[in-house]
């Protein structure tokens, strides 16, 4: 059963669907991967079997949709629900997967390197390019916070990915920094001709990362809940969107376009922003910045003399750091 809207085809597989952008394909097959009690089910090995598969008709805040939805089932009966939507003339895709019971027992460790409620799974298609943003929030690493800044990782295939994750750093405690397949979102894959998939959870934002998960069939990317997730109550719904187009700066521009309609927000104009409605300044003593202020008058702040030349301010001034001997 194809399901075509614009430039996107979904066709169904034997367990999951198979997901093509303009003629090429970009998800080679979806699907799902839930731990309870310590054993895993997947949809990739039939553990987790695929047992109902219809189409629906509706709209949300995105608009009008057809959906693709599949049930699957293990030893103890339906577990999950896993509708994939498609909207008139966009190339925009959203994985809606519900608990249909009680999930319990579904942790494995209280870390963000670790997920349970692992759906969708998607394992993509040959001659890919990644760019990823490492997930911020990682175990009790770094100082501060307990995480550490996001870093951009770029690979020229996936087998590449998980040791440009482990390098990539721009935290200033670089001993965070050495262990591979950190979690991150969004997911930006691309080929040659820049046909671009973004992949990114819409709810739960939190302690909902992406990450490279092994799978029966070979290393999918899953967007998941927080390993130390244990018990999913029969009803909990995550929402995972899948972009395409052309370009990955134009794609990335229809994920946030996509994100705006969710929200009910609209996309801000540069002067909408009060940072360049009126002057701000930094006036930190390790930086050349507050020299602009050091030479008009001795014992004013910056924002004084802003005032005094008759210059809009909107920020409240700092004072001018006591001078060092």
């Amino acid at each position: 059963m194809p399901m075509s809207t614009a430039k996107l085809e979904v066709t169904r597989t034997g367990s999951g669907v198979r997901i093509g952008y303009d003629g090429a394909p970009m998800i080679l097959e979806t699907g799902a991967g839930i731990p309870l009690g310590g054993r895993w089910w997947w949809s990739f090995d039939g553990s987790l079997r695929l047992v109902d598969a219809s189409e629906e008709e509706g709209s949300d805040q995105l608009g009008a949709y057809t959906a693709l939805a599949l049930t699957y089932t293990d030893q103890d009966g339906p577990l999950i629900r896993q509708a994939l939507k498609t909207y008139a003339d966009d190339a925009s895709l959203v994985v809606e997967t519900t608990a249909l019971r009680d999930l319990w027992s579904t942790a494995l460790v209280d870390s963000f390197f670790h997920t349970t409620f692992n759906s969708p799974v998607v394992r993509l298609a040959d001659g890919l390019r990644y760019l990823v943003y490492t997930w911020g929030l990682a175990d009790n690493e770094g100082v501060g916070i307990g995480g550490h800044f996001p870093d951009a990782a770029v690979a020229p295939d996936l087998e590449s990915l998980p040791e440009r994750l482990r390098l990539a750093d721009f935290s200033p405690t670089t001993d965070v920094h050495h262990r591979g397949e950190k979690p991150f979102a969004p997911l930006i894959a691309y080929d040659r001709q820049e046909r671009t998939l973004v992949m990114a959870p819409l709810d739960h934002l939190l302690i909902s990362p992406l990450r490279l998960l092994p799978t029966p069939s070979g290393v999918g990317v899953a967007r998941g809940l927080h390993g130390g997730v244990d018990a999913i109550p029969a009803g909990t719904t995550t929402h995972t969107s899948l972009v395409f187009g052309q370009g990955v700066v134009a794609t990335m521009q229809k994920w946030g376009d996509l994100l705006l309609r969710l929200s009910g927000k609209r996309r801000g104009q540069g002067r909408d922003s009060l940072l360049v409605r009126s002057l701000g300044f930094w006036n930190c003593p390790r930086t050349s910045v507050k020299r602009v202020c050091r030479c008009v008058t001795s014992g004013l702040t910056c924002g004084m003399t802003m005032v005094r030349w008759g210059l809009p301010v909107a920020m409240s001034p700092m004072r001018r750091s006591i001078p060092r001997a």
